[in-house]
């Protein structure tokens, strides 16, 4: 029943009307008489009135807070009276989105409609807020045209913890309610199919829940025609099972459908999609640009795949001539059919990108090439190549273990072919943060060129210094310095001190210095680089990156947090400019902007940063991956900085889970997970990590990571002290002091 609150006064503001009532209370009209303005006024009802409802009322005033949207309904104030919570509102006229799709508006109106939506959605998602309830009746259209997005009780942040248990779904209302008592939260018909199992929500959710606004705004039906029963329902949430989008511009078909696949890391993000529909819209516009586009770009892949053929043509003679030319006129008949995608009778509007030429030579390259599998393994070889160069690490993982295995086959194990192929796997692998297997493959890969293509080759010099770097990235850095010098030494007599592939080896050398603590040498190393690429006029060189990138980290090392943080964001903004602002190199030095941030103790800065970069990582990295798991160690450290020790506790955990190549970095999350847990009374769990977190550093001393083994110590000797066994105290106390001599 609804209380009668009209008439009355919450604080200075006078309650005029009822607006509207839900399953947490109601909303009231209201005037300001302070300000002088009409509000509304959301009231929780007094029978829902527990500690898990004021929490989620709490938390949507919180989120509002956080957010300054021209389409999200804004929050002027959170009262309380009588034992009762209010959120003062702004007052938002309109009818809510289905009953405008009802109306069937225009295409022009729709499409306004769905990027003020998705506008939305790219400014909470970059304040790592996730809606968990998005649906046509939280969304409400003015008379004007202008969308704001509601109720946003359900919110969280992305990296908050969501409460799950078993609960019985099939006995809830699939269309008219949320599930309850910390179950999975949200409205079954516009749930994604990981929310609705209970597993981990991202952003990727709210994505889904848009794909299906989408296709009913503008196909005018609900992506679930028929209204299936409860148990139906929940089924199909799960599973991702809704109608197929029928009657849309193909485009626009292709991006509900991507919006709507089960998978989270297929889903568009909100700035991607943000950018589609503008494209879409001005699809007219833009038809002889996306042609020209389409042509550069394919013949810049064409260019490079008919120069590493012609390369190859080159070195073959005599009794192969029948054989290449056949080849020959295979190539031309795949790349034909590839880059028709260009025409704009084949590709129907669609923007054409090199992600999308090259996925669509993938998926014709077996069938396609099948009769000539030694030129189809060259093809699928430089694919990965540009796979690897758009960042699109695990996809060139993939394409290029199948041209190993078809070179492997058909030409053996000795041709250089072959070795090549190994060589790239073993980039790919290190890449996917894959350090052991990446080693393997280096390896055997240098073993190979060494044997037949001699020493002094390019090809051999190449896994030289790859091989180093996965050693390196292992915490085998006494393995790894004969390689990096043996490349370099090599490269700079046959090349030159100038040449790229020099400097390539001059930069990874310098970084091992560093980790051995010879700052100055480090530090002559990279500029020395930087110079050269200076004078080359290649700055926007990666590896001029490579080597600004290390100078930052040089002087984070020397405890410079300040000029750490600009020289991380210089590195950054060119870096996404370059390689594009979610390539893994991008967000690893995004991470390391929280890292500065966190070593000048500015920890609200440092978290929010390591939360954007989590987000990103999270959608194109595999959980285990060791860049993840720094991010979650660097957000673990934070949250201990701020005195919040069971969230640090929950991403320390999820850190140990990384597959952790350096030793290191696996002790340094024990120790930290250690005072976590500490700091939360769970002493003993804490002194069996905190002792072997100390131990494990002690045992690999390095120079540059003193401070860490440091810190180690002094939160061992604070968990004695705190359980009052100053003996043990004292003992790591002499401990300590040893060891920092």
């Amino acid at each position: 029943m609804t209380e009668n609150f009209i008439g009355t006064r919450v604080g200075h503001i006078r309650i005029t009307g009822l607006l509207g009532e839900g399953g947490m209370g109601a909303v009231y009209a209201g005037f300001d008489e302070k300000l002088e303005r009409q509000v509304a006024l959301k009231a929780v009802r007094e029978a829902q009135a527990g500690p898990e409802y004021r929490a989620r009322f709490l938390r949507e005033a919180r989120m509002l807070s956080l957010l300054n949207h021209p389409n999200i309904c804004q929050i002027y104030d959170y009262l309380e009276a009588d034992g009762r919570d209010f959120l003062a509102l702004e007052l938002i006229e309109g009818r809510s989105l289905g009953q405008v799709i009802a109306d069937r508006p225009d295409f022009a109106t729709r499409m306004s409609i769905a990027r003020q939506l998705v506008a939305v959605l790219v400014a909470t998602h970059a304040k790592g807020i996730i809606h968990r309830d998005l649906k046509p009746g939280n969304v409400i259209v003015s008379d004007g045209g202008n969308v704001k997005v509601l109720d946003f009780g359900l919110a969280h942040a992305a990296e908050e913890p969501v409460t799950r248990t078993r609960s019985d779904l099939a006995a809830e209302s699939p269309f008219n309610g949320v599930t309850q008592h910390g179950a999975i939260v949200g409205t079954l018909q516009y749930m994604s199919p990981e929310q609705a199992r209970g597993e981990y929500v991202t952003t990727a959710s709210d994505m889904y829940a848009c794909g299906l606004i989408l296709q009913e705004l503008f196909t005018g039906v609900s992506a679930y025609q028929k209204e299936p029963s409860d148990a139906d329902q929940i089924s199909r949430a799960r599973s991702g099972e809704t109608a197929a989008v029928s009657g849309l511009d193909p485009d626009l078909t292709a991006l509900i459908v991507r919006l709507k696949d089960p998978a989270p890391a297929v889903r568009p993000s909100a700035i991607d999609t943000r950018d589609r529909l503008s494209w879409i819209r001005d699809g007219p516009k833009r038809r002889l640009k996306r042609i020209a586009l389409a042509a550069t770009v394919g013949l810049s892949v064409l260019v490079g795949v008919v120069m590493a053929y012609q390369a190859y043509r080159v070195r073959e003679e005599g009794f192969r001539a029948n054989r290449e030319a056949a080849a020959a006129q295979q190539i031309t008949e795949f790349l034909v059919a590839l880059f028709a995608v260009s025409d704009p009778s084949e590709a129907r509007g669609n923007s054409i990108t090199a992600r999308e030429i090259l996925d669509k030579g993938v998926a014709r390259i077996e069938p396609g090439l099948a009769a000539q599998p030694e030129t189809q393994a060259r093809l699928m070889a430089t694919m990965g190549d540009v796979y690897r160069g758009l960042g699109l690490t695990a996809q060139a993982y993939s394409i290029q273990g199948k041209a190993l295995e078809t070179h492997r086959l058909v030409l053996g194990g000795n041709h250089p072919d072959t070795l090549a192929s190994l060589h790239k796997v073993g980039l790919a692998l290190f890449q996917l943060g894959r350090h052991a297997e990446a080693e393997r493959h280096l390896r055997e890969a240098l073993d190979g060129r060494r044997r037949v293509l001699g020493p002094d080759h390019d090809e051999t010099t190449s896994s030289l210094n790859a091989l180093g770097a996965a050693l390196v990235r292992q915490g085998k850095r006494a393995e790894a310095e004969p390689y990096f010098r043996e490349s370099y030494l090599t490269r700079r007599r046959l090349k030159g001190s100038f040449d790229s592939a020099t400097l390539s080896s001059l930069i990874n050398l310098g970084a091992l210095l560093r980790l051995e603590g010879k700052f100055s040498e480090a530090q002559g190393n990279y500029q020395d680089a930087l110079e050269a690429y200076r004078q080359n006029s290649d700055l926007d060189n990666p590896r001029a990156l490579s080597a600004q990138y290390n100078l930052a980290d040089l002087r984070l090392v020397q405890g410079d947090g300040a000029g750490a943080e600009q020289a991380y964001r210089d590195v950054l903004a060119r870096q996404r400019r370059i390689l594009g602002p979610e390539h893994p190199d991008a967000l690893r030095t995004a991470s390391n902007v929280g890292e500065a941030l966190l070593a000048q103790h500015k920890l609200p800065e440092a978290e929010e940063q390591y939360q954007a970069v989590l987000m990103a990582q999270r959608r194109i990295l595999t959980r285990d991956h060791p860049d993840l798991g720094i991010t979650l160690k660097g957000i673990g450290e934070v949250q201990i900085g701020r005195s919040r020790y069971a969230e640090a506790e929950r991403h320390l955990r999820e850190a140990q889970d990384s597959r952790w190549n350096d030793p290191w970095h696996a002790a340094e999350v024990k120790s930290l997970l250690g005072h976590a847990l500490a700091r939360q009374g769970k002493f003993h769990d804490a002194e069996s990590l905190l002792t072997q977190s100390y131990d494990e550093m002690a045992a690999r001393p390095n120079l540059s990571r003193r401070r860490g083994q440091a810190a180690a110590g002094r939160r061992t000797i604070e968990l004695y002290e705190a359980l009052s066994k100053h003996e043990q105290a004292e003992s790591w106390r002499a401990r300590l002091a040893a060891d920092s001599r």
